[in-house]
């Protein structure tokens, strides 16, 4: 995660406004965030494949995969000795009429990916949000 940029608050805003997420849906931690590089959350996407539960429902569920998934890349973060808050959050997204809980990151491309941490391990699950299936309807990062 020693790649990236920087992107203020307000320019991140902007970028998830734009996906579809309304502002007072979006919880912000801090007025700067690190946006790594896609070659970064490909590899993440790759790595954290975790010794992990399977899919319980009313046990274990998409949320807690997505909960798991931010905490490891903030744990990844804090290995990077970073100094600003991650790019990584946690998204609800309607996903064909349900709802589903997954990650979004934005990139350094300034590209916002949807990335769904129960099939990590298949990278072609992160997919730019424009031309995902998801649509994020609350965000924290």
């Amino acid at each position: 995660m020693t790649t990236g940029k920087l992107v203020t608050r307000a320019d991140y805003a902007h970028i998830l406004i734009a996906a579809g997420v309304k502002i007072e849906n979006i919880n912000f931690s801090s007025d700067e965030y690190w946006c790594p590089s896609k070659d970064w959350l490909i590899d993440f996407g790759k790595w954290v494949k975790w010794d992990r539960p399977n899919y319980t429902e009313g046990v274990f569920v998409c949320f807690q995969f997505a909960r798991m998934a931010a905490a490891e890349a903030d744990r990844s973060a804090l290995r990077a000795k970073l100094q600003n808050h991650h790019s990584f959050g946690e998204a609800l997204v309607n996903d064909n009429n349900t709802s589903h809980e997954i990650n979004l990151c934005l990139c350094d491309d300034k590209v916002l990916y949807a990335f769904d941490p129960q099939c990590c391990e298949d990278t072609s699950t992160i997919v730019p949000v424009g031309r995902s299936e998801y649509l994020p309807v609350k965000f924290r990062v």
